[in-house]
């Protein structure tokens, strides 16, 4: 890069021309009142990886994860007996990791979820 002998930046202008970013869309969120028909379809949807998709989408409605914590996630996070869910902190961002207790019934889920995405 040449750097003699100038005496203004020659990029300095170039966000007047650049293409401006496009806005950002965020995801929508459900209303307590469209819950009912959400869990609905998600019960008869039939798509592609149906079990998998169906299973996933009730354990992030319970844990509250992020979608990305849930699709990281692997069996070995997974201690069934203590009822937790250990995510590493490098999925979570965080510096320790992040226990997410559960009640019976959830573990029975991502019991099930674990082993439909072992057959898949």
């Amino acid at each position: 890069m040449v750097e003699a002998n100038l005496s203004i930046n020659p990029a300095a202008d170039l966000d007047i021309v650049a293409i401006p970013r496009p806005p950002v869309t965020h995801n929508p969120f459900l209303r307590m009142s469209e819950l009912p028909a959400f869990l609905r379809k998600l019960r008869n949807y039939r798509g592609r990886g149906h079990i998998t998709t169906q299973w996933g989408l009730r354990l992030l409605l319970l844990t509250g994860v992020r979608t990305g914590e849930l699709r990281s996630a692997t069996p070995e996070q997974f201690e069934l007996e203590r009822g937790l869910w250990i995510i590493p902190p490098v999925i979570v961002k965080q510096l320790q990791e992040n226990l997410r207790p559960e009640d019976k019934d959830p573990r029975q889920r991502r019991s099930r979820c674990l082993s439909c995405r072992a057959e898949s």
